[in-house]
């Protein structure tokens, strides 16, 4: 272990060589379910390249060294792993997709430790935001050449909400539900498993927001004082509330469209 600056609470401490920036678990569970959706299983991955220039697999996760102290990763990892004990639970999939004329429905998973699970996406969107230099793929230009291209190039918080999500972090306070609003999106059908997204800047007229797709979910995190749409705001995440999330087919969702061009432009990718 190095001695440094711990990137979350700014405390000279001995630092960990090992920081998940999105959460490992969730890249075993996409590999897990690519294996059993289908027949032909490739031994080629996608890799992503660190800044010291390493190949990374994206089912070992990414991760970063010298980012954070032992104490503020073990903070982070008891929310890592009650997200992943949450939503990587079996869901009846085929049930689902077997109900005629069914595109999108709601469902609930109740009991929900509001504060636990709001702390994993907050301290994801931060992961990301302070990742954004440290991970590359290639990909081909307009004119066929190979560029490189920064993975969570935009996921950039700006000093204000950094300093404001940081804060709440070390204080382990989820906030209201209005206070980087999450809300969710459980995709069904294998196409869903196969894939790992950079995160994606969204700005519209209600409230800009960063889109983040893995593991058969999108999950929106709202960065912005305005508060989402009533339409919305019913199913985001709430405090004392079950937590509700629309069930829909991936290849009828704009998400699909989004792989198949990222998926083209990356070399390394093979499905």
């Amino acid at each position: 272990m190095k001695t440094d600056i711990c990137k979350l609470c700014g405390q000279q401490k001995e630092l960990i060589g090992k920081s998940h920036i999105i959460p490992r678990h969730f890249h075993l569970y996409t590999t897990t379910q690519i294996k059993k959706y289908f027949d032909e299983v490739v031994t080629d991955t996608t890799y992503i390249y660190s800044l010291d220039g390493k190949e990374k697999q994206v089912q070992n996760g990414l991760y970063v060294g010298g980012l954070l102290c032992g104490d503020c990763e073990n903070s982070i990892g008891r929310w890592d792993k009650y997200a992943q004990n949450l939503l990587l639970k079996e869901i009846d999939i085929d049930a689902i997709a077997e109900k005629q004329e069914v595109t999108r429905e709601v469902q609930t998973i109740p009991n929900v430790d509001y504060k636990l699970l709001k702390l994993f996406f907050m301290s994801l969107l931060w992961r990301s935001h302070i990742a954004r230099d440290h991970f590359f793929v290639n990909k081909v230009s307009k004119d066929g050449k190979i560029e490189t291209a920064q993975f969570f190039k935009e996921v950039n918080l700006g000093q204000q909400w950094e300093l404001k999500l940081k804060s709440m972090i070390l204080q382990e306070n989820p906030g209201t539900e209005d206070d980087f609003s999450v809300v969710l999106i459980k995709y069904i059908g294998k196409e869903s498993y196969v894939h790992l997204l950079p995160p994606k800047r969204i700005k519209n007229d209600s409230a800009n927001f960063y889109q983040f797709t893995f593991a058969g979910y999108s999950f929106f995190i709202k960065v912005d004082q305005r508060k989402f749409l009533k339409k919305v705001r019913e199913i985001m995440l709430k405090p004392n509330s079950p937590m509700y999330f629309p069930i829909k087919k991936y290849k009828d969702s704009p998400d699909y469209l989004h792989l198949l061009k990222w998926v083209n432009s990356v070399p390394e990718m093979s499905i």
